[in-house]
């Protein structure tokens, strides 16, 4: 998948928990939606103030399988977000390295050497002669 794609899958995530935490618990608890997009924020993000508390034997089984599923889901897309920043950094290291070796090698390449005669080459040069 692309990292493009994964960062908006986890948002569009993000937004449904937070959409269904707060209709769930305006509707079981009667808060105001502001009250419940709060509670369902400090729920997913393990914050829990503590001064809002379902008071329902529904609205607590809810917040206990909600917890669960939300916190889960929120881990999984805080995971992939950042293995999509890690490959990002990782490919522009490798490029950058990649880029500092072909230079070193570029400098190293000498421009035109003379060639050594060595005594085998004078040995065929004079056989020519014969």
């Amino acid at each position: 998948m692309d990292p493009d794609d994964r960062i908006m899958t986890a948002f569009v995530l993000i937004f449904v928990l937070l959409t269904v935490g707060t209709i769930a618990y305006s509707a079981l608890e009667s808060w105001s939606y502001v009250d419940s997009f709060y509670f369902t924020a400090m729920t997913i993000t393990t914050v829990g103030y503590g001064d809002l508390v379902p008071t329902t034997d529904v609205s607590k089984l809810f917040t206990v399988f909600f917890s669960f599923t939300g916190i889960s889901i929120a881990l999984v897309i805080l995971v992939s977000l950042g293995k999509s920043y890690y490959d990002r950094e990782r490919r522009a290291i490798h490029y950058r390295i990649q880029a500092y070796m072909e230079r070193k090698k570029a400098q190293k390449k000498p421009k035109h050497r003379k060639k050594k005669v060595t005594a085998s080459r004078r040995q065929n040069l004079f056989s020519f002669f014969k």
